[in-house]
């Protein structure tokens, strides 16, 4: 089953030495997660596109990082 949701990890999350790699492992991070870090306005992205693909619906989201620009605007229109 996909995740529904995503968590953020920082920076100090992604890495490839085997102490960051121990480190997520004890936490349930998956390995692919645990080398790379996306931004919040990347996760927000991800999200409300398996949102548009599965035709969830929804009128609205929020996100509250307000120092990035915000995500391309999405139609539902094909649902």
């Amino acid at each position: 089953m996909e995740a529904l949701c995503e968590l953020h990890l920082g920076r100090v999350w992604a890495g490839t030495t085997a102490e960051h790699e121990s480190r997520c492992a004890e936490q349930g991070i998956p390995p692919e997660r645990a080398t790379t870090m996306a931004t919040r306005p990347e996760l927000v992205r991800r999200m409300l596109e398996r949102a548009l693909n599965a035709c969830a619906p929804f009128t609205y989201f929020l996100a509250a990082d307000i120092n990035s620009p915000p995500p391309p605007r999405a139609s539902n229109d094909t649902c």
